[in-house]
């Protein structure tokens, strides 16, 4: 199993160099349990003055398991656009949205963060979490839908062995013993 990975990257927009485009990336390959996923992030930010900005964005993810079957996860989830506004270092100022308030939020920076990470908290993780709840036991008209894509063991308990070889042999001696 390998550790996971991430990077980020800050870049200007080519059309106005004071907007920016925010991206992060995350993978984690774990080839030990046969699965695999990643988190791909961008977001765009328009700065309006020092203490506030316009932020929209969206979030990718891709889940792969893949050890006895072959169940893809792919997820969007686009949030924005949304003004924030930098609080005071009293607390008070704009209140984003958020009512428990972060009396570091200085500038639009802080402010652009801090929504990302309600964005990725609140809009990505907890939607993930209630749509596994919902499908795994049938609420919400899930019907236990990951239970189905499950494969069921067969009759006598025992793994099929897809060797094509081994069946060609078998065969083979069956042909011959017909045969003679």
């Amino acid at each position: 199993s390998s550790a996971p990975s991430s990077a980020f990257a800050i870049t200007p927009k080519s059309t106005s160099p004071d907007d920016l485009i925010l991206q992060t990336y995350a993978e984690r390959v774990d080839m030990h349990n046969f699965q695999c996923a990643s988190w791909y992030g961008t977001y765009d930010v328009q700065v309006l003055s020092t203490t506030s900005a316009s932020v929209r964005g969206s979030v990718m993810l891709r889940s792969h398991a893949f050890e006895v079957g072959n169940v893809q996860l792919r997820s969007i989830r686009n949030f924005g656009p949304l003004t924030v506004s930098a609080r005071q270092q009293d607390g008070s100022g704009g209140n984003n949205g958020n009512d428990g308030g972060n009396a570091e939020e200085t500038d639009w920076a802080d402010a652009v963060l801090n929504q990302i990470q309600r964005w990725d908290r609140e809009g990505v993780q907890t939607s993930l979490a209630d749509m596994y709840d919902n499908h795994m036991d049938g609420r919400a008209g899930g019907g236990g839908m990951l239970k189905s894509l499950r494969r069921v063991m067969p009759v006598t308990r025992s793994r099929m062995d897809w060797n094509v070889g081994g069946h060609r042999l078998v065969r083979t001696l069956n042909d011959g013993a017909k045969k003679s």
